[in-house]
C-alpha cells in the first residue's frame, strides 16, 4: 500500500503535468475548449486532492466542489471565491445521475476564466504545501 506521502507527491506530480499541457495548449491553441476544459478540470482534480492528501486527508469523492467542501470540512481556508471559481467550472459537466449526464461546451471565453482560476488554485496548493 502506497504511503500517503508517495501518493501526495505522485499526485502533485499529476497535477503539474496537467498544468503544463494546458498551458501550452492555451498558448500554442491548441484543442478545442472541450478538451482544453477536460485537461484543467483534471489539473484542478489533481492539485485538490494533492492538497488534501499533504494534510494527511484521503478525499471520499473527487468532484471539484466536493473537494473544495472537504478541504474547509478539514479545517483549511481556500483563497476568496475559489469555490465560486469551482462551481462554476464544475456547471459544465453534470455527472450525478447516469441517464441524464451531460457535458456543456465551454465557449473560448469561459475557458479563459477557468484557467485563471487554475493559476490561482495551483500557485494556492504549490505555496501551500512547500516544505
Amino acid at each position: 500500500m502506497k504511503t500517503l506521502e508517495l501518493q501526495y507527491n505522485e499526485m502533485l506530480a499529476e497535477a503539474r503535468g496537467y498544468y503544463k499541457t494546458i498551458s501550452g495548449a492555451v498558448a500554442k491553441q491548441k484543442f478545442n475548449s472541450e478538451t482544453r476544459y477536460s485537461i484543467l478540470t483534471m489539473a484542478i482534480e489533481k492539485y485538490l486532492v494533492a492538497f488534501l492528501l499533504y494534510h494527511s486527508i484521503v478525499p471520499s469523492t473527487h468532484t471539484l466542489v466536493a473537494l473544495i467542501e472537504e478541504i474547509k470540512f478539514n479545517g483549511h481556508t481556500p483563497p476568496e471565491g475559489m469555490k465560486e471559481h469551482i462551481q462554476f467550472i464544475d456547471s459544465f459537466l453534470y455527472i450525478c445521475a447516469i441517464d441524464n449526464f451531460y457535458v456543456k461546451k465551454p465557449s473560448e471565453t469561459d475557458v479563459e476564466k477557468m484557467c485563471e482560476s487554475l493559476n490561482q488554485i495551483a500557485a494556492w496548493v504549490e505555496s501551500s504545501t512547500s516544505a
